[in-house]
């Protein structure tokens, strides 16, 4: 994973789902500090707490996430940092025959606006046994402008993809919370970006599996890193569906959900329904993935402050990320 990144140093840059989680990555569970080692994390950096657990901050009251910090000076020769968690390929060769699509999504603070060139994201690397054949794809956010690409790695070389309209750019909005993902579909071989502003669909090959995947930064020769860069990470989900699904347009990838809300569609209160120990904060995502943060009591969530509109509330609990559809009337 760590040698994906340094290729990167290249670019210039309604219904439930029934479907399999792969991975539902909370980081409740953690210890505060470098994720190297817990829970089979592998970290590919020799810089302290390059990739760590943190807690508060970031636009964000409660809860850990991860962090994937790219130093202003890096060691001699490591122009990267990454981590990844090991088990993928395993699981998603023990999907059901007719999920064929991978879904990968994520939530991720933008930070402030810098003059740093430094990028980050999260690259998801397949393969056909087959045929021996390997190929890449993510996206990746410029940390001084925000700026948000689709990314190909085929046969060693990297290709950066505009995602807005024909050749448009997305820029992100500072400081902000936004929910981004991708899928491959195996039998088709499309890829497809969605998050705020965009949803692309581009050719790739068919026939391919999921081996590994990761989040990391990476420098790019010859551009400034001043002051270095910090990327958030967060509520990671990694699911096989039949259909591309994703940001929980409708609503959660879980076959067995463990909670309800009521009255939906609601005027002022959501009331949520679960034996699962709760959060003191919900997540509130648009149809476009942006999110917004409220707090929970008595297992109430107001919501009589938003735009009528349709939304995804999105909780972490004890079993993983959860997300159900809500209309405000």
């Amino acid at each position: 994973m760590n040698k994906i990144f340094t290729l990167l140093s290249l670019i210039t840059i309604g219904n439930t789902i029934t479907a399999q989680t792969l991975l539902d990555e909370t980081f409740n569970t953690y210890t505060l500090g470098a994720i190297n080692g817990q829970n089979s994390y592998v970290s590919m950096v020799t810089a302290p707490n390059a990739t760590e657990i943190v807690a508060n901050g970031r636009n964000s009251t409660k809860g850990l996430k991860l962090a994937i910090a790219y130093p202003l000076s890096q060691p001699a020769g490591q122009n990267s940092v990454s981590t990844n968690k090991p088990g993928l390929n395993a699981a998603w060769l023990a999907r059901n025959a007719s999920n064929n699509v991978l879904n990968i999504e994520y939530d991720l603070y933008t930070g402030g606006n810098s003059l740093s060139s430094i990028v980050s994201g999260n690259i998801t690397n397949l393969a056909n046994s087959t045929t021996a054949t390997s190929e890449a794809y993510g996206m990746l956010m410029v940390h001084g402008n925000k700026q948000l690409k689709g990314v190909t790695i085929i046969n060693g070389t990297p290709t950066q993809i505009s995602l807005g309209l024909n050749t448009a750019d997305v820029s992100l909005p500072a400081n902000t919370w936004v929910r981004i993902g991708y899928s491959y579909d195996k039998n088709t071989g499309t890829i497809r970006f969605k998050g705020p502003g965009f949803d692309k669909t581009i050719p790739a090959t068919a026939g391919q599996d999921l081996m590994d995947g990761g989040f990391g930064a990476t420098d790019i020769p010859g551009l400034p890193n001043f002051g270095g860069a910090e990327f958030i990470y967060d509520n990671i989900l990694i699911y096989a569906s039949s259909t591309s699904q994703l940001l929980h347009t409708n609503e959660t990838t879980k076959t067995v959900r463990k909670l309800s809300i009521s009255p939906n569609p609601a005027t002022d209160i959501l009331m949520i329904s679960t034996k699962e120990t709760l959060p003191k904060t919900a997540y509130i995502y648009d149809l476009s993935g942006i999110r917004s943060e409220i707090n929970i009591t008595n297992k109430s969530i107001p919501i009589k402050h938003l735009p009528a509109g349709t939304y995804i509330l999105g909780l972490k609990t004890s079993t993983g990320f959860e997300s159900i559809k809500f209309i405000k009337k």
